[in-house]
Order: C-alpha cells, then sequence, then structure tokens
C-alpha cells in the first residue's frame, strides 16, 4: 500500500523526488499531484495556525515590521483566551488598524464563526467602512479554502451589523452608541477619540466621556471570557488607555491590562520601522 506523503518526513520525500525521473509516468504525475496538494493543505494550515501568515496571504503587499512580529504571539494569547485586556499604542501610519481592526478581526472570527465581535471606533462610519472590509474579505475564494465554516449571513449583511451563518455577528459602532442587548466575545476599540477632537476642543472632557461610554457600553457587553484590544495613538495619561490603565491599577481585583507601547523612535535613536520610515521622515 502506498504511503501517503504527510506521513514522509521532509528528507523521504526529497528522496521521492530525486528518484522521480526513474518512475513511471503515471507514477511521476501522481506523485506531483499529491505534491501540489500536500503543499496547498500546508499553506493553508499555516494561515489559520499563524496570524502573519495570514496577513500575507489575504493582504496583497503587506508590510510586515518588528512591531508586528512583536505582537503575533500577544494576538495568538488572545485568541486563545489567555490575554483578556490588551492595550496597543502606536505613532499614525504604522500599521496598527489595517492589522488588529481588519485582518486581526476577521482571523479571529475564521477561529469562532459562532463568536460576536463588538467594534468601537470614535465615528460610526469609521467602525462601518472596517465592517465592509472583514465582510468582504470572508466572502472571498481565498478566505473560504482558510475557513470554510465562517460565511456571511445573506439575510443579514450591512457593513455595520451583520451575522455568520454559525450565529456570529459582528457590529460597528461609534462612541457613545447605544449597544443595549449586544453581546461582545471580543471588543475592538481603536482610536476612541480622534484627532480632530483632540486637537480643536477640550481633549480632557472628550477623554472622560469615551471612557465612561466604554466603561457602560463596550465593557458591560462581554461574554464570559471576553476580550478586549484598545488600540490608539497616545495623546497622554488621561485618554482613554491611560484612564483604562489607571483604572485597574486603582481596582486589583480586575483583570489586569497587557500594555503595549511602540513608540515611532526607539530609545536607541533607531526607528521602530525602518523599511517603512527612516528616522529623518519621523522627526
Amino acid at each position: 500500500m502506498k504511503t501517503p506523503l504527510a506521513t514522509l518526513s521532509p528528507a523521504q520525500v526529497r528522496e521521492l523526488l530525486q528518484n522521480l525521473e526513474r518512475m513511471p509516468v503515471d507514477e511521476q504525475l501522481a506523485l506531483l499531484e499529491e505534491l501540489d496538494a500536500l503543499e496547498e493543505r500546508q499553506r493553508l494550515r499555516a494561515c489559520r495556525d499563524d496570524f502573519l501568515t495570514f496577513c500575507h496571504t489575504m493582504y496583497e503587499g503587506f508590510k510586515e515590521g518588528p512591531h508586528h512580529r512583536h505582537l503575533k504571539p500577544l494576538l495568538h494569547d488572545v485568541k486563545d483566551g489567555t490575554q483578556l485586556r490588551v492595550t496597543v499604542s502606536m505613532p499614525p501610519r504604522f500599521g496598527k488598524s489595517e492589522t488588529i481592526s481588519y485582518l486581526y478581526a476577521a482571523w479571529f472570527l475564521g477561529h469562532y464563526p459562532k463568536y460576536n465581535i463588538l467594534m468601537c471606533t470614535h465615528t460610526a462610519s469609521l467602525s462601518s467602512a472596517f465592517g465592509r472590509k472583514i465582510r468582504n474579505l470572508i466572502g472571498t475564494p481565498m478566505y473560504q479554502k482558510v475557513f470554510p465554516d465562517t460565511i456571511v449571513s445573506a439575510d443579514k449583511s450591512a457593513a455595520d451589523d451583520w451575522t455568520t451563518t454559525a450565529g456570529g455577528s459582528y457590529l460597528a459602532v461609534g462612541v457613545g452608541a447605544n449597544i443595549a442587548g449586544r453581546g461582545a466575545h471580543l471588543c475592538l476599540i481603536d482610536d476612541a477619540v480622534s484627532e480632530q477632537v483632540v486637537l480643536g476642543g477640550n481633549p480632557d472632557t472628550a477623554f472622560q466621556m469615551a471612557f465612561d461610554w466604554l466603561q457602560v457600553g463596550p465593557m458591560q457587553r462581554l461574554a464570559p471570557n471576553g476580550r478586549i484590544l484598545m488600540i490608539a495613538t497616545r495623546w497622554g495619561r488621561k485618554d482613554p488607555i491611560g484612564r483604562a490603565l489607571s483604572w485597574a491599577e486603582e481596582n486589583p481585583g480586575s483583570i489586569p491590562w497587557h500594555e503595549v507601547r511602540f513608540p515611532a523612535i526607539l530609545p536607541s535613536g533607531k526607528s521602530l520601522w525602518p523599511e517603512q520610515w527612516s528616522v529623518e521622515e519621523l522627526l
């Protein structure tokens, strides 16, 4: 009985290929076809198991930096439920939203098609834009090969409010929205206060209002073992991330936050992402 390629070691597969020309033509073709199928299965498995592999596969031209590699194990922990509260701060144009609010949300829902995701940003239109991109990505042939059980329902597919055929959902809202009756296994909070408000008004009031809403809204809607990923460009200790960290310190019985900070320029004086931004461009 022929041994399946999947059970062979890499050395044994190489030995088979070295002897390929000695085989009958029909056996050569069968071996090459089986090898192609094995490589495809391995590629799809890598997309499921490794977040950055998923990013490169789903997002043509995805640019990977050192900060993405640093974040990957932490994002895997969030997916596995071993890390429940995470804040990530980094400068604008370093890919935080594309990586987390778009690609990570799609990868997470691929693993948990029955789960509910709540997306919160400073405006409903921005949240809805992420919802549209994720919904459209899920409908692509490549995504369906990787995660065939995650399918957007035909009868509820609005960009800001859609469901999966497995019973999961995605709800996109702006800060201040009424979300009564909607739960979440994963809450994504991306820049709860806009740059325009920070620079053009009373930022402390805006920070306090956003944090108050997060506390009485999304944070009260979490399912058991629910996760929160809060990402933003930092503005100071009184911004929503700063207030969340301070609140956790003042309430030691609460779930602690894992804080990650990525400065544009490292203490060494080098760029965080030299392949994308030179130090001169960041000054």
